[in-house]
């Protein structure tokens, strides 16, 4: 029904209108509180108890402090310090509570093992579930790999023999269990450890390792074990380099290099040392592997750092031939590859290509401001559950005014042509394809020499 401009609404029409702004406010309303939920919001009576403090010291083992905010997706709190600034930490580094009483009961029974830290005396540690040689293990731990103690059962167990309390502890990944006592190494922070097994101290063998070895990013490692190299990170340039000769440290990484030019090294906890001078603090985890802090363009950055043995030069000169094989195989089975439907796509011995008649992929799979020419990149990889299915993955790098836009296809090679499926950008972390879309959109190119 239609009123004149002047007309008035009926009562019962008032109220309707009304309404509706009272409805769109509630709905409002609700999707906020939905995102603070997801995203973190104040927590205004919500105390925690830090089990593990940050490595910067900052507060102690067993301190009591205020929860400004709780992320839920980064798995972080922001606490209030006792100078009133915040600090943001990993959120398995506290335990939180809905009230300063409980905190506080919980912090009176932790102080017994505030200051407790623990190292494993042989390689392979598990960690359990549950107090029993039986459990499900969650954890595995590295030799000499350093874990916090939060408490330990009241009775001692008798496991094949051996007598000992269970302790349950934390670890550095944030996974929590339960350790046989028999097989760690306990001390309180900041003393040195004195190996069981040798009688002797490791601080100073710690420190002398690490001063003695130049040492690469962890990721090193998984991608030398999975075949899995990005020669554009994996360069026998980058690294963390100690010259205790000059008193500095280099830390060169393809996104920046930092020389830390140091006055002493100072022993802060147990396995752990401040370069003074710097922002540089060093974690020895365990003989091979070490993490570090420092700062740099005004935030607090970290990373995890392994002694790799394996020929760095070697390894890379093998990723780069067996990409040329890759493109040399497909040139081989070519070079054109047509589809009635998705056009011809013709190599180049070079690695370069040229892409005609894609116009039923564009937008949804390429973007409207390519050229039809581009270059082909074999620097990606199936993650470990698609290797089976598939042959690898192609990306086309396609040429623009301002650089190249990248599509991404994981490929498998049938008996009549060449099989592509399209992959977006979210399924691709650190250069491996985790997963497939199971909608995504599937080429099939015959192969015409």
């Amino acid at each position: 029904m239609h009123y004149p401009l002047s007309a008035e609404p009926k009562p019962a029409e008032r109220r309707h209108s009304l309404c509706l702004p009272a409805r769109i406010t509630v709905l409002l309303l609700a999707g906020l509180m939905t995102l603070a939920v997801l995203f973190g919001c104040g927590n205004g009576d919500k105390y925690a108890v830090v089990l593990w403090a940050p490595d910067d010291q900052t507060v102690e083992d067993g301190s009591l402090l205020p929860v400004i905010e709780e992320s839920r997706i980064d798995k972080t709190v922001t606490l209030e310090l006792p100078s009133g600034e915040p600090q943001t930490t990993p959120n398995w580094r506290v335990k939180t509570f809905g009230s300063r009483r409980n905190a506080q009961e919980f912090k009176q029974s932790y102080a017994e093992y505030a200051g407790t830290y623990a190292a494993a005396k042989r390689d392979g540690l598990p960690v359990r579930k549950e107090a029993d040689r039986l459990s499900k293990r969650t954890y595995k731990l590295r030799l000499r790999e350093e874990i916090k103690i939060l408490e330990r059962t009241e009775e001692v167990s008798n496991e094949g023999g051996m007598e000992d309390y269970w302790y349950r502890v934390l670890t550095r990944e944030g996974v929590s269990g339960w350790c046989f006592g028999q097989y760690l190494d306990i001390y309180q922070s900041g003393e040195q450890v004195v190996d069981a097994d040798t009688g002797k101290g490791t601080e100073n063998t710690d420190l002398q390792r690490f001063l003695e070895n130049k040492w690469r990013p962890s990721y090193y490692r998984n991608m030398a074990r999975n075949n899995t190299v990005v020669t554009d990170l994996f360069r026998p340039e980058y690294g963390l380099f100690p010259e205790p000769e000059e008193n500095w440290l280099v830390l060169n990484l393809q996104s920046r290099n930092i020389t830390f030019d140091y006055t002493r090294i100072a022993p802060s906890r147990r396995n752990q040392y401040v370069f003074e001078g710097t922002s540089l603090i060093l974690t020895i985890v365990s003989e091979k592997e070490i993490s570090i802090q420092y700062q740099w363009q005004g935030s607090e950055v970290s990373g995890n750092f392994i002694l790799f043995e394996e020929d760095i030069e070697e390894i890379l000169e093998q990723e780069i031939e067996r990409r040329e094989e890759v493109l040399q195989t497909l040139y081989d089975r070519g070079p054109k590859l047509k589809s009635s439907t998705y056009g011809t796509i013709e190599v180049n011995e070079n690695g370069t290509f040229r892409w005609e008649g894609y116009d039923r992929l564009v937008p949804e799979i390429l973007p409207r401001d390519i050229t039809n020419t581009g270059r082909l990149d074999f620097g990606f990889f199936p993650g470990e559950d698609l290797r089976a299915e598939y042959d690898g993955a192609i990306v086309f790098r396609f040429y623009t005014g301002s650089g190249d836009r990248p599509a991404a296809f994981l490929y498998r090679y049938e008996e009549k042509g060449l099989l592509l499926e399209f992959v977006p950008q979210n399924l691709i972390e650190d250069h491996i394809i985790k997963r497939r879309d199971l909608s995504s959109t599937k080429l099939f190119f015959s192969l015409r020499n």
